[in-house]
C-alpha cells in the first residue's frame, strides 16, 4: 500500500541533486537522440529547399515552428527526469512530487502544439503539391481537424481537474477530475483517424500517375512512411492505464515515452522528400527484379501526362540533368507550384 506522499520518507531531501532513475536515464538518452536527429534532418531539409527554389513554402515555416516547440518539449522532458520523474513516488518528498507533476502538465501542452503544427504542415504540403480541387479541399479539411485536435487536447488537459491544482496533488484537495483513461482514449482515436486520412489522401493520385513504375513506387513509399507515427499513436494509449496509478511519478513515464516518439517520428517523416533518392533506388531494385523488361522500356519511352498531372510532372523547357529541379525557369508569378521532370521523384 502506498502511503500519502506527505507521510512517506524521501530519499532525496530538498536542495539535493536527484539523480535520474535507470528508467529516467534511458528516457534522457532517447530525448537527446531525437533532439539531435530532428535538428540534423531539419537542417538538411531547409538547405535542400533553399538550394532548389531559393525560398521556403508556408509548410516549411509551420514545420520550423513545430521543431522549435519539440526542442522545448525535449529540453523540459530532460529537466523533468532530472527533477525526479521516473522515480517511485515514495522516493520523493511532497515538494518534489508537485514540481514533477507541474512540469508534466506543461509537457502535455507542448506535445499537442508541436504535433498539431506538424499535421498542418503536412496537409499544407499535400494541398500545394496535389493541386486538384478534391485533394485541396480534403487537405484543408484535415488541417481543420488537426487544429481542432490540438485545441481539444489542450482544453481537456486544462479542464481535466477542477481546480487545475488537482492536476498536481497535494496542493488542492477540494474538486473533481475527469476520467483520464476515457479522455485520452478519445483523443487517441481522433489522432489516429487524422493520421490515417493524411496517409491515404495522396495515394490514389500517386497510383494513377502516368510515370515509370519505379518512380511511382518510390513516391508511394515516401508518402507511406506516414504510417509510422500512426502506429505510435495507436500504441500510445497502452501507457494510459499507468497514468491512473497512485505512483504518478513512475506510472506516467511510459505514456510520456510514446508522446516523445510520436512527435519525433512525425517530424522525421515530414522530411521524407530528402529521402527520395533512397526510395527511388529501392523501388528501381524491386521493379528490376519483378519486371526487368517492362521497367527498362518504361524508362526509355516518353510518357504523356493528363492535365491534372501537369502540376506534378512536367518536362522543363530546357533540360539541365545535373541541376535538379528548375524553379528558376518557371513563371515567377506561379511560385506556389514546382514542376518536376518525369525522370525525377515528385515531392
Amino acid at each position: 500500500m502506498i502511503l500519502p506522499p506527505a507521510f512517506t520518507p524521501s530519499s532525496y531531501p530538498d536542495g539535493t541533486f536527484i539523480p535520474p532513475s535507470p528508467l529516467g536515464v534511458r528516457m534522457i538518452i532517447l530525448d537527446i537522440f531525437l533532439m539531435v536527429l530532428t535538428i540534423v534532418f531539419s537542417t538538411l531539409r531547409v538547405i535542400a529547399q533553399r538550394t532548389r527554389q531559393k525560398t521556403l513554402f508556408p509548410e516549411d515555416y509551420l514545420y520550423i515552428g513545430a521543431l522549435i516547440v519539440y526542442q522545448a518539449f525535449l529540453a523540459l522532458s530532460i529537466a523533468t527526469f532530472l527533477s525526479g520523474f521516473g522515480h517511485h513516488i515514495w522516493e520523493l518528498n511532497r515538494g518534489q512530487i508537485t514540481t514533477v507533476l507541474k512540469m508534466s502538465y506543461s509537457l502535455i501542452i507542448l506535445f499537442g502544439t508541436s504535433v498539431g503544427l506538424v499535421k498542418v504542415s503536412i496537409c499544407w504540403s499535400v494541398a500545394r503539391i496535389f493541386a486538384g480541387p478534391y485533394i485541396t479541399l480534403s487537405a484543408r479539411a484535415l488541417m481543420a481537424m488537426a487544429v481542432l485536435w490540438t485545441i481539444i487536447s489542450m482544453i481537456i488537459s486544462i479542464i481535466l481537474c477542477q481546480p487545475i491544482s488537482l492536476s498536481w496533488p497535494l496542493i488542492g484537495f477540494q474538486g473533481k477530475c475527469m476520467n483520464v483513461t476515457v479522455a485520452y482514449n478519445i483523443l487517441a482515436v481522433f489522432d489516429v483517424l487524422v493520421h490515417l486520412f493524411i496517409l491515404i489522401l495522396p495515394i490514389p493520385t500517386l497510383w494513377g500517375l502516368q510515370i515509370p513504375k519505379a518512380t511511382r513506387l518510390a513516391l508511394i513509399m515516401i508518402f507511406s512512411t506516414g504510417i509510422l507515427p500512426m502506429i505510435v499513436s495507436m500504441l500510445r494509449p497502452t501507457g494510459i492505464p499507468n497514468a491512473n496509478s497512485m505512483d504518478v511519478t513512475y506510472g506516467r513515464v511510459m505514456g510520456h515515452a510514446w508522446c516523445v516518439a510520436e512527435n519525433g517520428i512525425s517530424l522525421l517523416v515530414s522530411n521524407n522528400p530528402s529521402l527520395r533518392p533512397f526510395f527511388e533506388r529501392t523501388a528501381n531494385a524491386i521493379t528490376s527484379i519483378t519486371h526487368p523488361t517492362t521497367a527498362t522500356v518504361s524508362e526509355k519511352q516518353p510518357v504523356a501526362h493528363t492535365e491534372d498531372e501537369t502540376h506534378l510532372v512536367r518536362t522543363p523547357p530546357i533540360p539541365f540533368p545535373t541541376q535538379g529541379n528548375h524553379d528558376g525557369e518557371t513563371d515567377p508569378g506561379d511560385r506556389s507550384q514546382t514542376p518536376w521532370s518525369s525522370s525525377q521523384a515528385v515531392v
